[in-house]
Order: C-alpha cells, then structure tokens, then sequence
C-alpha cells in the first residue's frame, strides 16, 4: 500500500475514535443525570412539604389573636403604629 493510502487510513480511523469516544463520553453524561433526576425529586419533596409546614406555621402565627397576644408582651412593648408623616407611598 502506499504511504498516502496509510495516512489517509489513519485520519480517519483517529476521526472515527474521537468521534467515537464523544458520543460515549456524551451518553455518560446522561446516564448520570439520569441517576441524579431521583436524588433531586425527593431533596424537591422534601423542600415542598418543609415549605408546605412553614406556610401552615406562618399562617397560624398571622392570625390577629396571635398577633394582639403578642403585642402585648413586654418585647414587644417598643412597637407602635406610624404616624401619618412616617408612612411613605410610592406611586
């Protein structure tokens, strides 16, 4: 064979390896993610049903008797309501 004939045979064998070692290097990274999308489901689950009994907490601490016991504990004896001149409105 001639020697053009070699190195053309060698391009494009090294041309199919790259090639070849992209698409499985590509098809790892999948196959992790893939792994991964279980992990992060449940972490999303368990986020949402924190975040479900921090609304149910903030709600039940916002209900006006809530609030009126505690603006009347010693703590919180320092808060009052703003005057007409301290309330600032933006357009």
């Amino acid at each position: 064979m001639s020697r053009g004939l070699v190195v053309r045979l060698l391009v494009c064998l090294s041309f199919f390896c790259l090639c070849l070692f992209l698409s499985i290097n590509q098809q790892n990274t999948i196959t992790r993610l893939r792994l991964e999308i279980p992990q992060t489901m449940k972490l999303l689950r368990e986020v949402e049903a924190e975040n479900s009994a921090l609304q149910f907490d903030i709600a039940s601490l916002e209900q006006p008797h809530r609030l009126l016991e505690a603006a009347k504990q010693p703590c919180f004896a320092h808060l009052h309501y703003p005057t007409q001149d301290q309330v600032m409105t933006v357009p």
